[in-house]
């Protein structure tokens, strides 16, 4: 049991490693990004401007596929085939999820754009990770539904927490939790769900 649990840690703690890699140069490239001015103004203007709420639900939208598809594919009874999209050219089999980073700029949608640009996003990326199968694609659909809803009410209701960088991390904290309830819930066998449980919470 215990070797088990060290197993479970050790392959969390190196996804965990590989996926702030790929954060890393995705957040990177939107920090570059975001020196155009135009575009920095339609983000940072997304609750004034139609046209601005347009521009940022089509950039958060598109990290949080990004998001989904610099993922590790995982099999609850392989462990890790790894990196996209090498290890999956079509879609997951029931057995298999993908440990990623989708929700991260769900988050950010929410939290910077407000309900309605969370909302939206949150909605387009569920539907896309849904799309693509697996053991958990309702559950995870679901999470990045609420997540994006969740961080935009909070930004509508509690605007003086938005710049707080402990309010993504308990955003993100909590949406993970209710992804993994969800998981629980939703994904059969409870088996699979549970297994899968145990090798993805770490790392998300």
């Amino acid at each position: 049991m215990a070797n088990e649990w060290t197993n479970v840690l050790v392959l969390g703690l190196t996804w965990t490693l590989q996926l702030l890699q790929q954060v890393s140069m995705v957040v990177v490239a939107v920090l570059i990004a975001l020196r155009m001015g135009w575009l920095r103004a339609a983000v940072y203007g997304a609750r004034r401007s139609a046209w601005h709420t347009l521009i940022t639900v089509c950039l958060f939208t598109v990290l949080a596929v990004i998001g989904t598809h610099s993922g590790i594919v995982v099999n609850i009874d392989r462990g890790a085939i790894g990196a996209w999209p090498a290890a999956l050219p079509t879609r997951l089999a029931d057995t298999e999820a993908v440990i990623n980073f989708r929700d991260l700029f769900v988050i950010a949608a929410g939290l910077i754009g407000g309900p309605l640009c969370g909302s939206i996003v949150g909605v387009l990326a569920g539907l896309e990770r849904y799309g693509l199968g697996g053991l958990s694609a309702a559950a995870c659909a679901m999470s990045t539904v609420l997540t994006g809803v969740g961080a935009g009410l909070l930004a509508h209701l509690r605007p003086q927490l938005v710049n707080r960088p402990t309010t993504a991390v308990l955003v993100g904290s909590v949406s993970v939790i209710v992804q993994m309830g969800l998981i629980w819930q939703f994904a059969l066998p409870h088996e699979g769900a549970l297994k899968l449980i145990n090798q993805t919470a770490l790392p998300m």
